[in-house]
């Protein structure tokens, strides 16, 4: 997964160099190198979270947090919290 997420991360710079190269007044296109990098980057990042979650599991790690500083006393009630209707 590093070499993946290394490889995006590369494929970015090289666009956003040949982008700065061409606001510097150079004669480059960056469109489609902007473009791949994009496209690799955006499937690196889902493809990553979803071997992460399966690796790691679906856990609800701030809900569980939540619970632990709430104690036994559970949920507030109606009303109370946001988000519920009073």
């Amino acid at each position: 997964m590093k070499a993946r997420v290394e490889a995006a991360k590369y494929l970015v710079y090289a666009a956003a160099q040949k982008k700065q190269a061409a606001m510097d007044g150079q004669k480059v296109r960056y469109s489609v190198e902007a473009a791949e990098a994009k496209l690799i980057a955006a499937r690196t990042a889902s493809d990553v979270t979803r071997r992460c979650l399966q690796l790691f599991g679906r856990g609800r790690p701030a809900a569980e947090g939540r619970d632990r500083l709430q104690g036994d006393r559970g949920h507030h009630g109606p009303g109370t919290c946001r988000g519920h209707a009073a």
